[in-house]
């Protein structure tokens, strides 16, 4: 493998998708250098969609044609996850995945969750989930990549100058921790959870090992287990079980409202500070925002920012936003959740009137090209 050379930022493009997946979640960014056509890397958060909405979601995965480089993984929930899979099918590289590094209780908990939504344990999200048991069981490493990827001229256009990590998947533990890439570009991964277990997920798990007996271990060992222990032991016993038992558990526990504690952000922003202000964006996925993180967001002021869980009010605070920013919502038209909250699209609306709406309709694409 050659070596890679810095290229200068301004021959560098870059395209931001937010694609029209419905009620769901697929962000991109495609880096390229001058006149090529084909992307030097590409960048991923998310990619998924509601079941409804399955369709949206195919069209918008067909549109990217280059290898994906990075993924990012904001959390484990059907809606954010279900496309990966498909997306990484005809990769001829490697793709270096960035997950949230969960205990075994949340972890099992969106895996039931995913269940009940999509009936399958066979599904696409489940078994995305079950490709991430290893990195989840090892000690955490933090991944560090010298340069964005690029490609190498003399060898052609599928031969890649810099390479992938050795393990593909990565998962970050719960810290402040963040990852940065260099040169030209950074994304910070931001571990911005600090609670392993709370009260309502060790409750959640007592409850269902009355009617699931395996998760039993789980309430004294959080360790993971491998992938056959959930293949051969605990989904048996899923399938074996009434799903109002289940769905009647989750209900006393966590109500209506889904649980997003663990879910990470992304801040995407170029090493030139004098283009920070036009080309930074800020993914949030499902994050449930508190004092710490509400303070954090308003001192970056990103330019680009995903408003929060679909619009929901319980993901709402009105003080991330700021006038000259352009914030974007995806939702589905036709989901049951009450996304986007009125008061929600009111308060972004009064605040900054350069919001864009992106649903499963492919005329709402919101796509923006910068040259630096």
């Amino acid at each position: 493998m050659g070596k890679s050379t810095t290229t200068p930022l301004k021959h560098f493009r870059m395209t931001r998708t937010i694609h029209p997946v419905g009620q769901g979640a697929f962000y991109s960014e495609e880096f390229f250098y001058e006149k090529r056509k084909s992307p030097l890397c590409t960048v991923v958060y998310d990619c998924g969609a509601d079941k409804k909405n399955k369709s949206a979601r195919n069209d918008c995965i067909a549109k990217i044609k280059s290898n994906v480089d990075l993924l990012f993984v904001s959390h484990f929930h059907e809606d954010h996850i279900n496309g990966i899979i498909d997306l990484l099918a005809n990769n001829y590289c490697p793709c270096t995945i960035i997950i949230p590094g969960v205990s075994q209780c949340r972890f099992v908990i969106d895996l039931i969750s995913n269940y009940l939504r999509t009936l399958s344990l066979t599904s696409a999200s489940i078994k995305f989930m079950l490709l991430c048991i290893p990195a989840l069981s090892s000690p955490y490493k933090t991944p560090v990549l010298s340069n964005i990827p690029t490609h190498d001229q003399e060898l052609g256009s599928k031969s890649r100058v810099v390479g992938h990590l050795k393990h593909s998947i990565y998962a970050i533990p719960p810290s402040s921790a963040y990852l940065e890439i260099k040169p030209s570009f950074n994304w910070h991964y931001d571990a911005n959870y600090t609670e392993i277990d709370s009260g309502k997920e060790k409750d959640l798990i007592k409850g269902l090992s009355k009617i699931i007996p395996s998760l039993k271990a789980l309430i004294s060992n959080t360790k993971y287990k491998d992938i056959k222990w959930y293949e051969n032991i605990l989904f048996p016993e899923i399938e074996a079980c009434d799903l109002s038992s289940i769905k009647s558990v989750y209900g006393k526990v966590f109500g209506e409202r889904n649980h997003n504690s663990y879910s990470m952000i992304v801040y995407s922003y170029p090493d030139d500070v004098n283009l920070v202000k036009e080309m930074d964006c800020l993914y949030t996925g499902d994050i449930e925002l508190d004092s710490n993180l509400e303070k954090k967001i308003t001192d970056i002021k990103p330019h680009y920012i995903q408003v929060p869980h679909h619009g929901s009010i319980n993901n709402h605070k009105p003080g991330i936003y700021y006038r000259r920013q352009i914030p974007f919502i995806s939702f589905g038209t036709n989901n049951t959740y009450g996304h986007p909250s009125a008061i929600v699209l009111v308060d972004i609306m009064s605040i900054c009137p350069y919001g864009h709406i992106v649903t499963e309709d492919s005329t709402t694409e919101f796509k923006r090209r910068f040259s630096f």
